[in-house]
């Protein structure tokens, strides 16, 4: 499934965030004790895209769903939750990568899709507190990461719903 987001859509004006967020991790992804959690508004992670911490209390529909623009952290952190995998990607993704993953993740229950700015690589996938980064859509590494994450042992709210989530932020 292909969503088009609209840049009119806004979801979550005033940010209206879920406190029950199990973990927060750091650049290293090792789990960050709360007394150290970064304090911040609207979920944010340091790592990007943020792979857990405070969040939206709607998720982003992440059932094989690819997104052509950017949608919201706050709220792709809550599919993670569910047990989702974010794929994410940069401007220096080739059209071949963009068309490659878009065709996984449309085949893939629990997952989704969207470019993101300023990421440290070309593509990110993330999972509740793991992440990786790399160059092209034909790193095997991707179907390893997808296999170990999606609805994976770390997940928080397993076999939670990833239908029925928002389309566009």
């Amino acid at each position: 499934m292909f969503v088009f987001n609209t840049p009119s859509q806004k979801v979550g004006a005033g940010g209206c965030i879920s406190m029950h967020a199990k973990i927060a991790v750091g650049a290293n992804g090792d789990a960050v004790p709360r007394e150290r959690r970064p304090r911040s508004r609207h979920g944010e992670d340091p790592m990007n895209p943020p792979v857990g911490g405070d969040h939206h209390q709607a998720w982003m529909t992440c059932d094989g769903t690819v997104y052509t623009r950017p949608i919201a952290n706050e709220n792709a952190v809550h599919s993670l939750e569910h047990g989702a995998v974010w794929i994410t990607y940069d401007d220096k993704a080739t059209d071949t990568d963009i068309r490659r993953l878009g065709d996984r993740v449309s085949k893939t229950p629990y997952t989704l899709m969207s470019p993101v700015e300023d990421l440290s690589g070309t593509i990110t996938l993330s999972a509740w507190g793991r992440q990786l980064t790399v160059d092209t859509a034909s790193e095997p590494r991707i179907e390893q990461f997808l296999a170990k994450y999606v609805q994976g042992p770390r997940t928080p709210e397993p076999g939670a719903a990833c239908t029925g989530g928002l389309t566009a932020t």
